[in-house]
């Protein structure tokens, strides 16, 4: 009766257009200037916030998620246009659950949502999640083939955390790996046993030409490690929490004047 009832509330939702995204900011922890931004799943129903570990779960199990990342992905496109990141090196991430890649019209929808809106594919990226398995690598490499000839770049979620590891790399149109806040954290004490895995996973990354992103960074001593092994994209609270495109402007143009030489415009 529950999951019916939440359901039931969520496809409302929908109907409402009351699932949003909330931007975090990717920064270059070298000099402090704006990559993009990871959109994150919000539902604004009855004028609270709900958080997402009370819906996003839900979503992924009951087939709901596909629905809500579609109003997601329009509200996005809209957001670039807005930010003036349009024709810019600046980019949105968009979250995409295995099973949208390989079972739905995912891809092929968002590059014929790009070529309407005019918005260059590069203005977009794609973040596919290790923590649930790609049952079908051969079909997911023609599907998301077709995001990068498109010019998306293809990203890797929650890097060493679940099923793909190797094989995704070798297989898929690969070009970022995003390394888990899980492995960030070992940067807080000293002797942490997973440090080593994160260490590895830099190396992996340097060694397969593959760029990289550090999520769920909290410190500026984080960012040194980083920094100093290669990592220079940088994402988490030490520069921003979560918001809505109107604060992420705003943040912005605060974050500009604070950063002491800056590099600003179309980076």
């Amino acid at each position: 009766m529950r999951q019916t009832s939440v359901a039931s509330l969520m496809r409302q939702g929908l109907r409402q257009n009351e699932f949003l995204p909330y931007y975090q900011p990717i920064v270059d922890g070298r000099d402090g200037s704006v990559l993009g931004a990871e959109a994150l799943a919000r539902w604004y129903r009855r004028g609270k916030m709900v958080p997402p570990g009370q819906f996003v779960p839900f979503a992924e199990e009951n087939g709901l998620i596909g629905p809500i990342t579609e109003q997601i992905v329009k509200k996005v496109l809209t957001d670039l246009k807005d930010l003036g990141w349009v024709g810019t090196n600046r980019y949105i991430s968009i979250n995409a659950e295995p099973d949208q890649v390989v079972k739905t019209d995912f891809c092929q929808s968002l590059v014929k949502q790009l070529i309407d809106s005019g918005i260059p594919g590069r203005n977009i990226a794609v973040e596919i999640t290790e923590r649930r398995q790609l049952t079908n690598l051969a079909e997911a490499r023609s599907r998301l083939l077709c995001l990068a000839d498109a010019g998306i770049d293809i990203k890797i979620d929650d890097a060493g955390t679940g099923f793909g590891g190797f094989s995704y790399v070798q297989e898929l149109p690969v070009s970022t790996l995003k390394i888990d806040k899980m492995f960030v954290d070992t940067l807080r004490t000293e002797g942490d046993a997973k440090r080593p895995v994160l260490d590895a996973i830099i190396h992996f990354a340097r060694a397969s030409g593959l760029s990289t992103i550090a999520e769920g960074v909290e410190t500026n001593q984080q960012v040194d490690y980083l920094v100093k092994a290669g990592v220079h994209a940088i994402q988490g609270y030490v520069y921003s929490r979560p918001m809505s495109a109107e604060k992420l402007v705003s943040w912005m143009k605060e974050h500009e004047m604070e950063t002491p030489g800056i590099i600003t415009g179309s980076r």
